[in-house]
Parts: structure tokens; sequence; C-alpha cells
């Protein structure tokens, strides 16, 4: 062993995995704002139309 050499190593790919899973999470719930956003418009031009 030399100065300056790890004293551990640490395994990255339960990391990498949960890492994974959030991305996925991520864009689960960007495409549920979408949609969520997409029926609160559409429900307001309805709204509007009604109104006048």
């Amino acid at each position: 062993m030399r100065e300056g050499d790890p004293l551990i190593g640490i395994d990255p790919r339960p990391f990498e995995a949960a890492l994974r899973e959030k991305h996925g999470m991520l864009a689960k719930s960007q495409v549920q704002l979408s949609k969520a956003n997409e029926t609160k418009c559409a429900a307001t031009a309805g709204w509007w139309a009604a109104a006048m």
C-alpha cells in the first residue's frame, strides 16, 4: 500500500440503480404534470366558452 491509495472501494452499482429509478420516477411525474396542465387548459377554455 502506498500513500494516496484508497483504503476501501465502494461499489457504485446500487447508487447507479437508485439514480436510474429516480430518473424514471421524474419522467413519470413530468408526464403527469403535462397531462394535468393540458386538462387545466381545456377546462379553463371550456369555462370561458360557457361564460360568453
